[in-house]
């Protein structure tokens, strides 16, 4: 599988890489503080799952399967590396997050992207994720919501 948990000797290596994220990047990438201190905790938290994207012994990206309190569905997010972008690796990590998913016990899955991140939206289209409506209020009000409700066959 070409994604793998998140462990606490990858965290220094991935506070740096998202810190070095464009500030482009960061309007449609911004889950959680990049600072060391956030990201060597981020393997702790409880029903949240964070993997790096490795393909031929390279990281290539980032994400997350995120369980918040009153959803069945958990949500998911990801980031490919700048130098790794159009490579189908949005597709690859996508995939892999909802099969982590669906490992995981989940059913459904969710994602909340940007409105004008063209690329995130197209893969999740691709992925079968549909359209759930638009955030209408707090820091996510610029996002969408789309969903995928099936579980598919592996």
């Amino acid at each position: 599988m070409p994604i793998r948990l998140l462990t606490e000797n990858e965290t220094k290596q991935l506070s740096d890489k998202l810190q070095s994220l464009s500030k482009e990047d960061l309007r449609y990438f911004n889950p959680h503080s990049f600072d060391i201190e956030t990201v060597k905790r981020l393997p702790s938290i409880n029903e949240h799952w964070f993997y790096s994207l490795v393909v031929d012994d390279y990281n290539v990206g980032y994400g997350m399967i995120r369980k918040w309190d009153g959803f069945r569905a958990p949500t998911i997010g990801y980031v490919i590396w700048p130098e790794h972008r159009g490579k189908g690796y949005g597709n690859l990590i996508v995939e892999e997050l909802v099969k982590e998913a669906h490992r995981l016990g989940f059913n459904a899955v969710k994602a909340s992207v940007h409105w004008d991140n063209k690329a995130s939206i197209a893969t999740l289209r691709k992925r079968g994720f549909g359209f759930m409506g638009q955030v209408e209020e707090g820091i996510e009000k610029d996002y969408l919501w789309f969903g995928l409700s099936e579980r598919r066959p592996d």
